[in-house]
């Protein structure tokens, strides 16, 4: 009779976890600040985007960051810290969530980005390395 109270809590205790972690992870899919929803169209990369020239400088993690200092008064700061309408793409493809925290961008990486005042930092879609991957990364300003 004890081995199945023991066996009753554990289970229960698990299944709050799995559900714990679910919903941090719908949360994190769903939040519209970081989805990334306003640059996946297929046309966000479209007319003249500003090609990024390599090497791109290291950060940690899976990010990398590039200079932007021609849209530094369109960036995110701290007080204004969604106000870029920064695409970024990979090989013509826009890539996401944007205006991600920094932190998500170096540990979890998978295409995040953050034009934060006079830099992007980003990440590839695998988080592979932009640095050897050969693939084009432009950025485009939407109206």
């Amino acid at each position: 009779m004890g081995g199945s109270i023991y066996v009753r809590i554990v289970g229960g205790l698990m299944v709050l976890v799995v559900s714990f972690c679910l919903t941090l992870y719908l949360i994190d899919r769903n939040d519209p600040v970081h989805s990334g929803a306003d640059s996946r169209s297929a046309s966000a990369c479209g007319a003249s985007p500003t090609i990024l020239k390599r090497p791109f400088s290291v950060d940690t993690g899976f990010a990398f960051q590039v200079p932007l200092s021609q849209f530094k008064e369109l960036a995110d700061s701290g007080e204004f810290p969604s106000r870029s309408k920064l695409v970024l793409c990979e090989n013509g493809i826009p890539l996401g969530p944007s205006h991600s925290q920094h932190v998500d961008v170096r540990t979890k990486g998978m295409g995040r980005y953050s034009h934060w005042h006079d830099f992007l930092l980003f990440s590839a879609s695998d988080n592979s390395s932009p640095q050897t991957n050969k693939r084009e990364y432009a950025v485009r300003m939407l109206p």
